[in-house]
């Protein structure tokens, strides 16, 4: 890269604005971005930037203003089909040689060979993309990253090109970041809907095993197993002693998990040091122990209005079979109207009299 071309105020101006890549972290936000950019310092009739996979190359994302967007659009059919006729002159948007590299058009395919194409007449200047600058970023595997420059009439120069390849490193850095950020948000993400699948509860707790983050139901879960109320910022003593006795008895071995019983359901709590900087985990999975409840499949009821049912005969409140079965005390509301409705009953008494009276129950 030369940028003898450019001035030490220019390199000044084109370094304080790419600083400003760098906080983007979508591939979709920075190529918006990077087009705003480049149109600052090289003039052009629009600029855009691509990225797709050379397995499906029809599946292409771009970013470029509206009348870029208005001209794909018109252009795209006629674009297909000279891509169609003239495959080896549009290999280069694949080839991983590119990658890393600032091109113009004629420096990649000789201006004689595109003229004998029909390319200008047919696609490149109704196209207002005669003259090109391309940037092609080192994109992963077959994946293939660009930044196009495009205008109809004059060549781009040599400074305009020495612009785009200052700018290259910064593009690719910034890019790279993107990456990265989109896959810590995706393990974030999974991580999240994994916690959220096995229906786990957690407590964060400062290496004084004081609270620093509860889950919502961890409350209910303290009152139903330990017949307590949570204390504020701390643990219950029971989980203390239990820590504090397994720590001694198990030094270098992974805590044994608590497990506590009750007549319809367990609660197993498990303990992970040092899970995050200065942060320990404790996690609290509910189990209920399931009674047959297809049997109740005679009255013509569903499996979850069989489940609703059976809690109801329990003498359970909405809101406890709510928690029970990990939905909202509203939703059983709804269950409970559709069983008198079912049942030809409007009390709960009537619901739990029939529920212990099934035969096959």
């Amino acid at each position: 890269m030369s940028t003898k071309s450019l001035s030490s105020k220019e390199l000044r101006k084109l370094s304080l604005a790419a600083a400003e890549l760098y906080k983007f972290r979508s591939r979709t936000d920075l190529g918006h971005a990077t087009n705003f950019l480049v149109s600052r310092f090289v003039v052009s009739e629009y600029t855009m930037g691509w990225d797709a996979d050379m397995r499906s190359p029809q599946d292409m994302v771009i970013y470029a203003s509206k009348e870029g967007v208005e001209l794909g659009l018109k252009l795209a059919p006629v674009y297909s089909d000279y891509v169609a006729r003239n495959p080896k002159l549009t290999s280069h948007n694949w080839d991983p040689n590119y990658k890393g590299q600032t091109k113009l058009v004629r420096e990649i395919v000789p201006l004689p060979v595109l003229e004998r194409t029909g390319y200008f007449d047919e696609y490149a200047r109704p196209g207002s993309c005669e003259r090109q600058i391309m940037y092609f970023c080192k994109s992963p595997g077959s994946r293939t990253r660009a930044l196009t420059c495009n205008r109809n009439g004059r060549e781009f120069s040599a400074k305009e090109k020495s612009i785009v390849e200052f700018l290259a490193p910064h593009l690719q850095s910034a890019y790279e970041n993107c990456l990265a950020f989109e896959a810590a948000e995706r393990q974030v993400a999974k991580a999240a809907a994994s916690w959220q699948a096995i229906s786990l509860e957690m407590i964060w707790l400062d290496q004084d095993h004081l609270v620093h983050e509860i889950t919502a139901r961890v409350p209910s879960l303290v009152k139903e197993f330990l017949g307590q109320e949570m204390p504020l910022h701390r643990l219950p003593n029971q989980l203390m002693d239990w820590l504090r006795a397994s720590r001694v008895s198990y030094p270098a071995e992974p805590i044994r998990p608590m497990i506590i019983r009750r007549e319809n359901a367990t609660l197993k709590i498990r303990y992970y040091p040092d899970q995050l900087p200065g942060l320990n985990l404790l996690t609290f999975h509910r189990q209920t122990v399931a009674p047959e409840f297809e049997n109740f499949r005679s009255l013509g009821l569903t499996r979850r209005e069989g489940e609703v049912l059976h809690w109801v005969s329990q003498g359970k409140t909405n809101d406890e079979i709510g928690i029970i079965l990990g939905i909202s005390g509203l939703t059983i509301k709804k269950h409970v109207e559709n069983l008198f409705a079912k049942l030809g009953v409007n009390n709960r008494v009537a619901l739990a009299t029939i529920a212990t009276s099934n035969p096959q129950a």
